[in-house]
């Protein structure tokens, strides 16, 4: 009988341990499957990032360019047809795609595409964002929330997560903004910048050049990227970035200035965020099919909205701030162009705003 009694007792104790270990790699290796990466799977991650958010999230994977973006080769859909855009890290000029075995209409639903033993990324679709659409701006100060607009620019650093979440729910997109080409030393990652990257003041001692050419400057901005990335910005609007045509103590060319621009654009993608091109208007050209929106301070001022044509051509939106009263004329004139106009305080503090009604 006693022996009987030690079986069963056996039986109970090895089932109660299968039961736990059970019960333990349940609860313990869900997490960890969602924070690893193998052989370039992407990360497991909640839909709570971007707006509008994918699930298919930002990784790393094997493929990544040395320029510290993702894929090295990437697909532009227009309409109809595929043109390749990137090919082994490079840049090129757009490569319409032709193969009976390749249907643009099967590529919608998916980021990362294999062909032909290649593994494409799709760049993101056209944002959904009506070309006339009041807008605001707001970089500093207590954010006004009451102001009817559709479209918000806030600070990346000083917006939190619980505000852009708040815009998010009242169906406000959210643009989050920093500067891609100046550091000024309130910034959170100030001390993160090499002493040599930092060249002369743009407005201010307190705001400088950064040398675009340094690889640690690089790796800031993509940092900054997946700041936006994790506050669920919809998009970002990089400021700053026409430095060669200024005085910023490094030889910035037009045409680094347009590499440093479009790894910005395609680190973006990357990271399921739409890239907004600031100013800038001589290299519009070259970059506008890289860029999903513009963002331009007084080019009716400076007589150079027809500059950003490109970008309304192409069914992008412009959004375009004068620091100046609006006027019925001007209005007029910007939906003629298909332009969306506000008028801001030069400070961006939301001290004065206007917008033409659409």
């Amino acid at each position: 009988m006693k022996i009987q009694i030690l079986f069963v007792y056996l039986i109970l104790v090895l089932l109660l341990t299968t039961f736990e270990n059970c019960r333990y790699s349940s609860t313990q290796n869900s997490p960890i499957q969602n924070k690893s990466v193998e052989n370039g799977t992407p990360l497991n991650f909640d839909n709570s990032g971007g707006q509008p958010y994918d699930g298919k999230p930002f990784y790393n994977s094997d493929e990544q360019c040395s320029d510290g973006t993702i894929i090295s080769s990437r697909i532009l859909l227009n309409n109809d047809k595929a043109f390749l855009v990137r090919n082994h890290c490079k840049d090129i000029q757009p490569e319409l795609i032709s193969n009976d075995n390749f249907k643009v209409n099967t590529l919608a639903a998916s980021n990362n595409i294999n062909f032909n033993g290649v593994t494409y990324q799709k760049e993101l679709g056209p944002l959904q964002i009506p070309l006339l659409t009041p807008f605001y701006t707001q970089l500093t100060g207590t954010l006004n929330f009451n102001t009817g607009a559709k479209v918000y620019i806030v600070d990346l650093f000083e917006t939190s997560i619980e505000t852009i979440a708040f815009l998010k729910s009242k169906n406000i997109s959210v643009v989050c903004n920093f500067s891609a080409g100046t550091v000024e030393t309130w910034n959170a990652d100030y001390s993160e910048f090499p002493s040599e990257s930092i060249g002369n003041p743009i407005n201010s001692s307190s705001e400088k050049y950064i040398d675009i050419r340094n690889t640690q400057v690089r790796l800031i901005m993509l940092k900054r990227l997946d700041l936006a990335r994790a506050k669920g910005c919809l998009g970002v609007d990089m400021d700053n970035m026409d430095g060669y045509g200024n005085k910023t103590g490094f030889p910035i060319t037009p045409q680094l200035q347009i590499e440093y621009n479009s790894i910005l654009a395609y680190a973006a993608h990357d990271r399921r965020l739409f890239a907004g091109f600031h100013n800038a208007a001589e290299i519009v050209p070259t970059l506008v099919n890289s860029y999903d929106f513009a963002y331009v301070e007084e080019c009716f001022s400076y007589n150079e909205c027809e500059s950003y044509k490109a970008f309304t051509d192409n069914n992008k939106p412009t959004f375009v701030t004068e620091y100046k009263s609006l006027s019925s004329p001007l209005c007029q004139l910007a939906e003629t162009l298909g332009i969306s106009l506000s008028s801001h305080d030069p400070k961006l503090d939301g001290s004065f705003y206007e917008s033409c009604s659409f």
